[in-house]
């Protein structure tokens, strides 16, 4: 059976890439093969050897839609709680090297909005970098309803 799911699509691109390596370098990433996915996607580098504070380098449309503006380039502590960092954010604190997360790992959840809406969503977290530079980027596709 083919899985239209996007966690489970993304997961797939993810290990297509990745073949042999402990993870995908982020510099083989080509969003053109997800297209359809990737404006529910949302892009964090990483600074080296500091999992604290991320950069935000890609914002899909449906992520600016849902989040209320275009965070593209800002830098983010990660303690910062605002959609979409309160999807991501449990998982990330818990990283603290590459060896953290080797793995795509998906999440659900709910959470409100402040218009009171209540969003459904499902996600996961795909880890990019390399064994010289260690974890550098996660690329986090999300879905998600409103209710």
């Amino acid at each position: 059976m083919n899985d239209n799911r996007l966690t489970a699509r993304l997961t797939s691109y993810w290990e297509n890439l990745k073949k042999d390596d402990i993870v995908p370098d982020f510099r083989k990433n080509n969003p053109a093969r997800i297209a359809d996915l990737w404006e529910q996607c949302f892009v964090l580098s990483l600074l080296p050897n500091n999992f604290n504070y991320y950069k935000y380098e890609y914002i899909g449309d449906k992520i600016k839609k849902l989040y209320g503006e275009d965070v593209t380039g800002a830098m983010v502590n990660i303690g910062n709680s605002k959609f979409p960092n309160s999807v991501i954010m449990p998982k990330l604190q818990a990283i603290k090297s590459l060896s953290d997360m080797k793995s795509p790992t998906e999440d659900s959840g709910q959470m409100v909005q402040n218009n009171g809406k209540i969003i459904k969503y499902r996600a996961v977290l795909l880890p990019f970098g390399n064994e010289k530079s260690g974890l550098t980027h996660i690329v986090a596709g999300i879905s998600h309803r409103e209710f």
